[in-house]
């Protein structure tokens, strides 16, 4: 089994190699701290983390990669990117134990938010003085998937499987906390 790894995106053959700024160090030198409880976490070796745009897990290669410009931008200290690879190791082991489990989550809130966004859009139609030609716009729908292109949201229907995220997320936020904390 390959040993997890903390490594920064690899340029392009054609790019000169950046060198890293004073917030991507401390970061990486934090990762490279907190590897214990990451492998601890993720109760897998061979996970690479890689500096990147983004936060995203790809289980075809075991990448999650972080993206350390984003947080630097909002003034946050290195640590807390910790916690953006905690979350993304949710998927991860919700990945290892199903891995059907995320195209089925996005599929079961996409039909909860077919619901759900019909109701919403009922009650902005019944709300005076908004215009047919907002409610129009508000009809349109717009493709939410890449994977899934088939899979269409009006503007009330995106809003309530952002809802349906949101409560996804915030449970994922309890695992974590709850194995940072208490464990």
């Amino acid at each position: 089994m390959k040993d997890s790894t903390f490594e920064p995106t690899q340029p392009q053959p054609t790019e000169k190699p950046k060198e890293p700024s004073a917030y991507e160090r401390k970061m990486q030198n934090m990762l490279e701290a907190s590897r214990g409880r990451i492998i601890a976490f993720a109760e897998d070796t061979s996970l690479s983390f890689r500096a990147g745009k983004g936060f995203f897990f790809q289980p075809e290669t075991g990448v999650i990669t972080h993206d350390a410009s984003w947080f630097e931008k909002r003034g946050f200290e290195p640590e807390a990117i910790l916690f953006a690879i905690f979350h993304e190791l949710t998927h991860f082991r919700d990945y290892r134990q199903d891995t059907k489990y995320s195209d089925r989550l996005f599929k079961e809130n996409f039909a909860k938010a077919k619901v759900l966004g019909k109701q919403i859009f009922d009650k902005w139609a019944a709300t005076e003085g908004i215009s047919a030609e907002v409610l129009d716009s508000f009809k349109q729908e717009k493709r939410m998937s890449k994977k899934f292109p088939e899979m269409k949201l009006n503007q009330a229907e995106l809003a309530a499987f952002k809802m349906y995220h949101f409560f996804y997320n915030i449970y994922n936020t309890y695992i974590i906390l709850y194995f940072l904390f208490f464990i």
